[in-house]
């Protein structure tokens, strides 16, 4: 038993010093999604310049949405992965392994001379993101402060923004493979920093280690009465630690837990079908023709940069629900007005050279709304809403409904442009406005609960 003595020296009075490893974690989760971002960055500015004639791998519009889509094939296989090596290893230990999955997937685009071994450094490198998307939001749920949750998801979102700022700015500057060993450099940094954090304390209660479990929680909660919330944590965990894979699959058609799984995937597929990750790849490809692409495109992931630090601030000091609804609705407003943009070209109304501001305007605004609200909004909620003993299992279907949606709507994308040409913005902002419903309507309010004031108010 702790002394009196040893339990008071856990809890300090300084907000400095309880927010600090708080704040480590959110440097590192930065570091990490910061690499992840560099992908995405990188098919923005990539993409076009591989289907010039001077290109050393040359491309044609099939390679374009095969090499955009592939990641999200391989997010899907990842998310099941990640369910289960965090699982049985721990998030801090497959986070590592991620970690490692991703440089071998950046190492083979390195060295890559053919469409295939490209797409096949994407699905390598796609797979690790769907394990990150499993692995991180159940990270957070363990080791977070409740009222620094939406802070942390935040600066994830915050390190994804500034991997695409330098993806759109030195993919189109380095080659393939300089930019392939530049990522593989942050890497090494985020794997040689993140080595010395501690693992979570659940992971030490699941293996019964109550004094390494005393110091994960005396590290990551330096803030709290180390023991009274080793005991909470060990009667919430415990409670779990005997069930088999077919109580788990019980225990999720449960109806607070079904209910909290459909309400995530509703979200996920208004998301992705409004063209979440489409817009994202193929943006480079509709600012084509302007001179000045690469500005606008650095400039707009900036800004969208600037709204995820924003966010990251804000997110815990406004609820959650209504800050995914208002900036779901002004991504809406922004989709809206690029389809309008197209049809006042297509009618010739204007010309072109005046209205490129409601262009560039438009894809400016969707990024910063995406930013500052939805992705940050989304990642905080699925660290919360899911019951301990579901978690992993409901994060694993939450990303392979993602994984295969963004796949879908993305490979589609080009055919369906084909077909219905700019109206396809308006069908995506549809979606959003959908969203913005949705959000305001059903989603709970979650700020500032803890994980188990949370089951406990979906349970009523």
């Amino acid at each position: 038993m702790l002394s009196d003595k040893d339990i008071n020296s856990d809890i300090s009075s300084d907000v400095k010093i309880k927010n600090k490893t708080q704040w480590i974690v959110g440097i590192e989760l930065f570091l990490f999604a910061n690499t992840l971002g560099l992908m995405i960055g990188w098919t923005v500015s990539a993409l076009p310049n591989l289907m010039l004639p001077s290109s050393p791998i040359i491309i044609n519009k099939n390679d374009a949405s095969w090499i955009a889509s592939s990641s999200d094939i391989g997010r899907t296989i990842g998310a099941i992965i990640g369910a289960i090596i965090s699982s049985i290893y721990g998030t801090k230990t497959s986070l590592t392994w991620v970690g490692i999955i991703e440089a071998f997937g950046f190492l083979i685009q390195a060295i890559a001379y053919t469409v295939d071994m490209i797409i096949a450094s994407r699905l390598i490198t796609g797979f690790a993101l769907g394990m990150s998307n499993v692995i991180v939001p159940l990270y957070i749920g363990e080791i977070s402060n409740p009222n620094y949750r939406g802070t942390l998801s935040g600066l994830r979102n915050v390190g994804m923004n500034f991997g695409q700022i330098l993806g759109n700015v030195l993919g189109d500057k380095l080659s393939l493979s300089e930019f392939s060993l530049f990522v593989c450099i942050f890497i090494f940094i985020f794997l040689s920093s993140f080595y010395w954090l501690p693992k979570s304390p659940y992971y030490f209660i699941k293996k019964n280690k109550d004094k390494k479990a005393f110091n994960a929680v005396k590290f990551y909660r330096p803030d709290v009465n180390c023991e009274n919330e080793l005991e909470t944590l060990k009667s919430y965990v415990n409670n779990d630690k005997s069930l088999t894979f077919y109580d788990v699959l019980y225990e999720l058609i449960k109806s607070q837990n079904i209910i909290s799984l459909i309400k995530i995937i509703i979200i996920v597929l208004l998301l992705q079908f409004s063209g979440q990750y489409t817009m994202s790849y193929y943006s480079g490809i509709i600012l084509n023709d302007y001179k000045n692409k690469t500005i606008i495109i650095a400039t707009m992931t900036a800004l969208s940069f600037i709204a995820s630090i924003i966010g990251m601030l804000t997110n815990d000091k406004f609820e959650r629900k209504y800050l995914l609804g208002v900036s779901s609705l002004f991504v809406a407003l922004s989709l809206v007005t690029l389809g309008v943009y197209y049809v006042i070209i297509d009618k010739n109304i204007f010309s072109d050279n005046i209205l490129s501001c409601l262009l560039v305007g438009s894809l400016i605004v969707r990024k910063i709304f995406l930013s500052y609200g939805v992705s940050i909004c989304l990642g905080t909620y699925m660290s919360e809403i899911f019951a301990q003993n579901v978690k992993f299992i409901s994060l694993c279907i939450v990303n392979i409904v993602s994984g295969l949606t963004a796949s879908i709507s993305t490979k589609i994308y080009q055919p369906l442009y084909d077909i219905i040409d700019y109206n396809i913005y308006f069908l995506y902002g549809a979606f959003m406005i959908a969203l913005s419903i949705y959000a305001f309507l059903f989603l709970p309010k979650t700020n500032g609960k803890s994980l188990q004031e949370i089951q406990e108010m979906l349970k009523k």
